[in-house]
């Protein structure tokens, strides 16, 4: 089936040492990292939905847009992003009976979400 017109499907972030943030996302979240020819790090969700890459040629900045990762547990996940050297903003929120957000900053300032329906994804 053919991808969809409109669909996210790379994501770059701004990483002042990619190889410390490819170890931050494989330890909280199990992307898998590979190489580009030229060099630079890239990444593969383990569900295949989305690849990116880190970049070094800007910073971390908040505003303008924010991109949520689904994720099983966001409480569980939420004490993996400390340990691992990120942080979190603000408390976990629950919506309706089932949803729950939790905004956090990896390792090198980048802003992001983790969510969860309730629903398996």
């Amino acid at each position: 089936m053919p991808e969809k017109h409109g669909k996210i499907c790379y994501l770059i972030l701004a990483s002042t040492d990619p190889r410390k943030s490819a170890e931050f996302y494989t330890s909280v979240f199990g992307w898998v990292i590979r190489g580009h020819d030229n060099g630079d790090l890239a990444f593969d969700d383990p569900t295949g939905g989305v690849s990116g890459m880190w970049d070094t040629s800007f910073t971390a900045r908040e505003g303008g847009y924010e991109v949520d990762i689904w994720v099983q547990d966001v409480a569980a996940t939420a004490a993996e992003i400390v340990a691992a050297g990120g942080s979190l903003i603000g408390e976990l929120q629950h919506f309706g009976m089932t949803e729950q957000y939790q905004r956090f900053r990896d390792i090198d300032g980048n802003v992001l979400g983790l969510y969860n329906s309730g629903s398996g994804g």
